[in-house]
């Protein structure tokens, strides 16, 4: 079956993605050895480079599920991206868009970066400030994938971009395991703060 240029682009990461997603334990050491400069935090946090950016956040497995348990009691969404992902980069400025759009309404969209401290550390905010610059840098640690995907969805494969709205008890409302429209968004963000619900906000 042929397949049209738009899901031939929002599947080009989704290989590569999960690839990324296996091979973060496999890697973890070689990481550290080559990073020269990183240094093991107390309390067993992710290790971080001296060089990394004051602004870019580190999130491990136990991080993302205690950010998402605090945002229950208000619809959110979570969004995942990776610097060197080009469906993702193309799809940056209307997350942009839409996150302005939504926090107007009182949904919250997180974006987090599936690249790695070392290789992303610096790409991951330079590349938002160019294309979603209120989008919060995030990077994603963990050394087994399986689960941090289990956080979002049992049918999500590791495929970027990815797009899970929760709604405001904290169960997965919708969730896009490729590029999104404008229409896609507007249509979750209905779901999740119904216009005439929001104006009363």
């Amino acid at each position: 079956m042929k397949i049209s240029s738009k899901a031939a682009r929002s599947t080009a990461c989704v290989g590569l993605a999960f690839l990324l997603l296996i091979t973060f334990s496999a890697s973890a050491c070689a990481r550290r050895v080559r990073a020269g400069g990183e240094k093991a935090a107390p309390g067993g946090a992710p290790s971080v480079p001296a060089a990394l950016p004051t602004t870019l956040a580190i999130w491990d497995t136990a991080r993302v599920q205690a950010e998402i348990k605090a945002r229950r009691g208000r619809p959110f969404l979570v969004h995942m991206w990776a610097s060197w992902c080009a469906p993702c980069l193309h799809e940056l400025p209307l997350i942009e868009s839409f996150a302005q759009k939504a926090r107007a309404r009182g949904v919250e969209v997180v974006s987090i970066a599936l690249d790695t401290e070392v290789i992303g550390g610096a790409q991951v905010p330079a590349t938002l400030h160019d294309r979603a610059p209120h989008l919060s840098p995030i990077i994603a640690h963990f050394n087994d994938p399986a689960p941090f995907i289990a956080l979002f969805s049992n049918e999500w494969q590791g495929s970027i971009p990815a797009l899970f709205a929760f709604g405001a008890d904290g169960t997965l409302s919708r969730a896009f395991y490729s590029m999104v429209s404008a229409s896609d968004l507007d249509g979750v963000l209905e779901r999740l703060a119904p216009r005439s619900l929001s104006n009363h906000l």
